[in-house]
């Protein structure tokens, strides 16, 4: 409730750069479901929600502004409702302004009966349920503030766990991600290490199969360490095991050190489909686990971008006081470089390789805004630029970048 009834402010004292539009005739949903996470999400990649996020359910559609980053969410159902009408000439306006439009409903076996024709067979748009994990990482990549292509990288032992690490690398993929899995992802012939350092260099989120023996692996601790030095984020999945004097009924397996993890997931005999077998190739977890697993995943990737983006911030700024230019930062790590109060340049900071899909990505946003278009054609704004670490990355992808 706290965003909706907060939206009347001083214009002046504020600068709403994304707006969420809700619609649909479920869409109080969003107060009970996904406000508090996508608060908490935006807060986790510096991005102040008071000052610029703006909330618009059907009574404030009146605030609408397409010169924001604009992303529109219908909650669906089969349910009737009075202002049908103009809910669908609202979820019209957003298209027309070339925003995301995200469908929910309840289940997706009736998705078709759930949505109007304009997200359904119109344009076979893929929704999601209203209680699944991607949304707000949806609503957040709709807005501009990560990147489309989601990246994990599977760390684990393959003596003990090498089934569970297909089995979270298979379901990663199916929630969108492009998956790192150890020896299985890397071409006959190429040096491990080097690939091993650039795909970890890109990664948005390490998944830590942290089993008792996990760090007994040399490959291991080089992931981890590297780790350490990029900043990712760490999914952390430890064994647990019964332990009668435990006030808890259970001992950590935990490797030490490993406890500031960005999140963590202690696996549980009842988390295994066959709970008396949790190491070894016949070790599998449950369906259940797995979509824990996958939301827990969701939340510490966008905690992982936002540290990521923070360190490229930090560097920057240490560079330019020693060039004496001072910054001005912007949501979401948007900065601008100035000289004597004068904007010399813009960048955008990136975590991870910026390639060809994120530079196109960027582009389309520069060029979608009306307003900075016609500043840039006026020369009131610099040359943009990205600004990234390149810590890991192979030497060829960063010429090939540079080029």
């Amino acid at each position: 409730m706290g965003l909706i009834k907060e939206l009347v402010v001083d214009p002046l004292q504020t600068d709403f750069r994304y707006q969420l539009i809700l619609m649909g005739p479920f869409a109080s949903m969003f107060e009970r479901l996904h406000e508090t996470k996508l608060l908490d999400a935006m807060l986790d990649l510096g991005v102040d929600s008071n000052l610029h996020l703006r909330v618009l359910p059907s009574t404030h559609w009146d605030q609408f502004d397409p010169r924001a980053s604009v992303v529109g969410v219908w909650y669906g159902g089969s349910a009737s409702f009075a202002e049908s009408t103009d809910h669908e000439r609202m979820l019209t306006t957003v298209f027309n302004c070339g925003a995301t439009v995200i469908p929910l409903v309840k289940l997706l076996s009736r998705f078709s009966e759930s949505v109007p024709p304009e997200l359904g067979y119109l344009r076979s748009i893929n929704g999601l349920e209203w209680n699944d994990e991607r949304v707000v990482s949806d609503i957040l990549k709709g807005f501009g503030l990560t990147r489309r292509q989601r990246q994990a990288f599977v760390s684990y032992k393959r003596t003990d766990s090498e089934s569970i690490a297909r089995q979270v690398a298979h379901m990663l993929f199916d929630r969108g991600y492009q998956v790192f899995l150890d020896t299985a992802s890397v071409e006959r012939g190429v040096p491990f290490q080097d690939v091993l350092r650039d795909r970890l260099a890109d990664t948005d989120l390490v998944v830590l199969l942290d089993s008792p023996n996990a760090l007994d692996s040399k490959w291991v601790h080089e992931e981890l360490d590297l780790v350490h030095q990029l900043g990712i984020g760490v999914l952390q999945l430890f064994w647990t095991r019964a332990d009668p004097n435990n006030p808890s009924g259970l001992q950590s397996l935990a490797t030490k050190g490993t406890e500031l993890a960005t999140e963590r997931f202690p696996l549980e005999s009842h988390h295994f489909l066959d709970p008396s077998n949790m190491l070894g190739d016949n070790a599998y977890l449950t369906s259940e686990t797995l979509k824990s697993v996958a939301d827990k995943a969701e939340r510490a990737r966008i905690r992982s971008l936002g540290s990521r983006r923070n360190r490229v911030i930090s560097g920057l700024r240490a560079e330019l006081v020693r060039k004496n230019l001072d910054l001005q930062l912007c949501p979401p790590g948007l900065v601008s470089i100035t000289r004597d109060g004068r904007t010399i340049a813009t960048a955008y900071t990136v975590a991870g390789l910026p390639d060809a899909l994120l530079i196109d990505e960027h582009e389309a946003r520069i060029a979608g805004n009306r307003e900075r278009r016609a500043a840039m054609e006026r020369s009131d704004f610099g040359p943009y630029r990205l600004v990234y670490d390149g810590l890991g990355i192979l030497n060829e992808r960063l010429h090939h970048s540079h080029g």
